[in-house]
């Protein structure tokens, strides 16, 4: 009787290395960019903490392409609302060279982190429909903004963005 094997191209990938990160660790694992090119979505989470996300100021970049990326989706958790009505998250495309604030919105209408949001519940940003928005080249960045004059009392605030490699 003859055994089938079934080969998982991951098999090899930490051969002969100890512990490493689940993605491999360049530095430890001269193998990792064969584990990287297998993951095709990158979580990049970000968050401003305490009472800091009550200043617009603090609100700040939050990624930097190294390669191409779609971004796939968007969500906000805040522990805190603000007290303003009109206090919105928005995350934007930065382009080299495009200041904070002046970059294209993901975000149709931004994510309510005023009194008119609920606390401690997750929010799923509905994306933009003009899909080159959504495509970062190298050198691209993600940036936070409120385009609020004020974000009184927000607190404890975390967005995630879902990139895909493409």
């Amino acid at each position: 009787m003859k055994d089938y094997v079934i080969k998982n191209e991951l098999d090899d990938v930490k051969k002969g290395t100890e512990q490493s990160s689940f993605l491999g660790n360049p530095i430890e694992d001269p193998n990792s960019a064969n584990a990287i090119k297998y993951v095709t979505y990158y979580p990049v989470s970000v968050s401003v903490k305490n009472t800091d996300a009550a200043t617009a100021g603090n609100y700040g970049y939050l990624f930097v392409a190294d390669k191409p990326y779609e971004v796939i989706s968007i969500t906000e958790r805040h522990r805190t609302k603000g007290s303003d009505s009109g206090a919105r998250l928005y995350v934007e495309k930065l382009t080299s060279g495009t200041a904070k604030g002046s970059g294209v919105d993901l975000i149709t209408a931004g994510i309510d982190i005023g009194s008119g949001s609920t606390n401690d519940a997750t929010n799923y940003a509905t994306l933009t429909n003009t899909k080159s928005y959504l495509v970062l080249r190298r050198g691209d960045a993600l940036g936070l903004t409120t385009k609020a004059t004020t974000i009184t009392s927000v607190a404890d605030l975390v967005v995630t963005v879902l990139l895909r490699a493409i």
